[in-house]
């Protein structure tokens, strides 16, 4: 009977603590491989998160800037800079890199570098750009890119203008257009006549749409008279040249002319017409 009670205490051998041992280390693994992974979902849901937001926040704050653009809408896809503008002020929204920036200033502000902090709009954007072609038709298509790390988020909306249209107030000028034999393109020359009631000052920011007639080939360059800091962008498909100008130092006196020289495609007199005048 001592013999049955002395084995029934005598613990564990050295071969079942090394069992046990290792089914642990095993339980263990398993458990810290559990972990790892929930640890990584997370992350990645947190990411995925992230990136939804900082899109969706990113295009509901460019939206806002659009909404009001009556003046102009300008996207330079090799800088990968926005111009947006109406009556009061405007924006430069830029990518750099995969930082978005933006920058309010007032009309007769010159635009400065505006890749600082306190510019940022976004941190994570991949691609950002807008297609203005149907900008006179009320408007514009803005596209966006988000990545982090692995998440990657896209959204692509024509965000519709609330004035798209020109108030006779906005109107500065009556035009007529001419053509005259260039070389080794046709000029098309839009001359401009101030009908307002009073003079338009020196500096006084302007934009001019002007019509060609024929859209086969690439505006080749602008040229204003009696105008400053002249620069262009020409949409092939619908045929309309922006201008952007300032009024030149000597200003635009009532009943006074400016000229807008443009070059490029065969032109003929008869569907080639200024749009509209505006600052």
């Amino acid at each position: 009977m001592k013999m049955v009670q002395d084995a029934k205490n005598q613990g564990m051998s050295l071969v079942e603590l090394l069992v046990s041992v290792a089914v642990l280390g095993i339980a263990m693994i398993g458990i810290l491989a559990l972990m790892n992974l929930s640890t990584k979902y997370y992350s990645n849901s947190s990411k995925e998160v992230e990136v939804q937001q900082e899109l969706q926040s990113t295009f509901a704050m460019i939206s806002n800037m659009l909404v009001d653009a009556n003046s102009y809408v300008q996207f330079n896809s090799s800088s990968h800079t926005a111009r947006i503008a109406n009556k009061s002020k405007k924006y430069v929204v830029k990518l750099e890199g995969a930082r978005l920036y933006a920058k309010e200033y007032g009309l007769s502000d010159d635009e400065d570098d505006l890749t600082s902090a306190e510019n940022l709009l976004a941190d994570h954007i991949q691609t950002f750009s807008l297609d203005v072609t149907h900008y006179d038709d009320g408007y514009v298509t803005l596209a966006l890119k988000s990545k982090y790390g692995n998440r990657e988020a896209a959204m692509s909306k024509n965000v519709f203008l609330r004035n798209s249209g020109k108030e006779k107030a906005d109107f500065l000028g009556q035009c007529d257009t001419s053509v005259v034999a260039g070389t080794p393109n046709t000029k098309t020359v839009y001359s401009i006549t101030n009908k307002t009631d009073a003079a338009v000052g020196a500096g006084t920011e302007m934009v001019i749409k002007v019509k060609l007639a024929s859209q086969a080939g690439q505006v080749t360059g602008v040229v204003g008279t009696g105008l400053s800091n002249v620069s262009y962008s020409y949409n092939v498909t619908t045929g309309i040249v922006t201008v952007h100008c300032k009024v030149g130092s000597g200003g635009w006196a009532k009943d006074a002319t400016v000229k807008i020289t443009v070059t490029g495609p065969t032109a003929t007199i008869s569907g080639c017409r200024v749009l509209s005048v505006g600052k």
